[in-house]
């Protein structure tokens, strides 16, 4: 009995020894798998850091900064030139005046003025048969008195500058008598200016022409419009430059039907050859102010400006400026027959 207690004992002191050389194994593994994943998750972590430093580019590679610069600038660009007519018109409209002019016939002796031989039930002219005015020097009907409308524009000089429609405005009207001895001679009576913000009109005197007698200088008698007046540029412009025409294409119909309702019945108390009286009355109602439209050069011939605009004849005499807001070209003519090609003078 005592061998086999002895050798019970021996065997299960030899499990204890194994169970612990084991578990002493198991601890050392652990630990060595420990020490592994740590040094992998310390290898692993500057990985994870300095990822982002490796994905800039390298200083000396510039190419993106120039692409946003240059994107930049064109947007920049594009904003101007969406919001150019807006940006120049804010300080140019005032100085850009809606002109009325009126002009009668004399006779040789410049004595007698020419009138209508009567007029029809609706305050009409009397016509022939070929359907042109009846008309004499000792008829007995009202004075023929022939309106005209255009554009001018005030300097910071003081002076007004239009073109030379205000010099001939009869040179289409029917009844010039262009022989070498006229028995009708045309003679201005009235020109006026009339300035945005301005209550009532301002009296033009015709100074000079310019030496080809395309623009005219004008003084104003009396009171100056509280405009500041525009500067002329000194360049000239580019094919294909956007510049903005402040004008007042349509003249005082086109600002009439503008109007309330209430008002428009009260302009048509006016008879139709006031011109002059229905300015004044848009004049005291603020109802004068330009149209401002943005054009673009098409092409420069023999000393002219070709533009690309809608357009109208009472547009003529009207500024175009640049985007500086500088005075670089004066409207002369529209094509009837193509409305969209305009004329202009350049200003130097």
């Amino acid at each position: 009995m005592k061998i086999l207690r002895d050798s019970i004992g021996l065997i299960v002191a030899g499990m204890l020894i194994v169970g612990m050389l084991g578990l002493a194994g198991w601890s050392v593994y652990a630990g060595h798998k420990a020490v592994e994943e740590s040094t992998v998750r310390q290898q692993a972590e500057p990985l994870v850091a300095e990822s982002p430093v490796a994905a800039a580019p390298a200083p000396e590679d510039e190419s993106w900064k120039l692409t946003a610069e240059h994107l930049e600038q064109r947007l920049r660009r594009l904003e101007q030139s969406q919001n150019m007519p807006q940006n120049v018109a804010r300080g140019s409209a005032s100085s850009v005046a809606l002109v009325i002019g009126e002009y009668v016939w004399t006779d040789r002796s410049r004595r007698h003025l020419l009138r209508y031989a009567g007029t029809d039930d609706s305050g009409a002219p009397l016509r022939d048969q070929q359907g042109q005015e009846v008309v004499s020097f000792d008829g007995e009907g009202p004075v023929v008195i022939r309106e005209f409308s255009g554009t001018a524009f005030l300097l910071a000089s003081g002076e007004v500058l239009t073109t030379s429609f205000i010099l001939s405005p009869w040179a289409e009207d029917p009844l010039l008598d262009q022989s070498d001895d006229p028995e009708r001679t045309p003679s201005m009576r009235m020109l006026h200016a009339y300035f945005p913000g301005s209550t009532s009109a301002v009296d033009l005197k015709i100074e000079h022409p310019d030496e080809n007698a395309q623009t005219v200088i004008c003084s104003i008698k009396g009171t100056h419009p509280a405009a500041a007046g525009l500067k002329v540029g000194k360049a000239g412009v580019d094919t294909g430059e956007a510049l903005v025409s402040i004008g007042y294409p349509g003249g005082v119909a086109l600002m009439a039907a503008r109007v309330p309702d209430d008002m428009r019945r009260e302009l048509l108390k006016f008879p139709g050859t006031a011109t002059d009286e229905v300015a004044q009355f848009l004049a005291e109602r603020g109802f004068i102010q330009p149209v401002v439209l943005q054009a673009r050069v098409t092409a420069q011939s023999d000393g002219k400006i070709f533009y690309n605009m809608a357009n109208t004849f009472g547009n003529t005499g009207g500024p175009l400026l640049n985007a500086e807001g500088k005075v670089v070209a004066v409207s002369e003519a529209t094509n009837s027959n193509f409305p969209g090609l305009n004329l202009a003078l350049p200003v130097r």
